[in-house]
């Protein structure tokens, strides 16, 4: 017989003593919990908030006031806009994408982050504060290379 979504859900996560449900199936390379829905990988959080709440509008992100990825406890999520995600990030000093990688000294392909690597990168929005960082230039020369001759090759 068939598992439920439900009875599937309820047996990939744990209870740990910091309140957080933490999911301890599949999870994305940033860290979310995933299971597959009928055929589809959906997010782990997502997928609680529609068993308990029903489905939840499209356009709104389901949100962890915990700020653990993993987390699944209804208690912990709430629904908001791209822009109540960004602020509620800002409020809680996860913004700058140089937060993350200020410690780095090679790029994830093991490039070095030196002055004649480096390009600084600020993403200007609306909705938040703008965003700078640091991007490997070697690997944006590759990526550049690659789209040129994609694009070419598809007139």
């Amino acid at each position: 017989m068939k598992m439920s979504i439900k009875d599937r859900f309820e047996s990939k996560y744990i209870k740990d003593p910091s309140g957080c449900w933490l999911w301890h199936a599949g999870v994305t390379s940033s860290g979310y919990g995933a299971m597959y829905v009928s055929g589809k990988m959906e997010l782990a959080h997502r997928i609680q908030w529609e068993l308990i709440n029903g489905n939840a509008p499209g356009e709104l992100f389901v949100c962890h006031h915990c700020d653990v990825p993993r987390c699944v406890n209804p208690n912990h999520l709430f629904l908001g806009t791209q822009k109540d995600n960004i602020q509620d990030m800002v409020k809680k000093g996860r913004r700058s994408h140089l937060i993350w990688t200020k410690n780095n000294t090679h790029c994830k392909h093991g490039h070095l982050f030196d002055e004649k690597n480096t390009r600084w990168v600020t993403e200007k929005s609306d909705t938040h504060n703008d965003c700078t960082y640091r991007a490997c230039k070697l690997c944006y020369n590759t990526y550049m290379r690659r789209w040129r001759a994609k694009r070419k090759a598809n007139g």
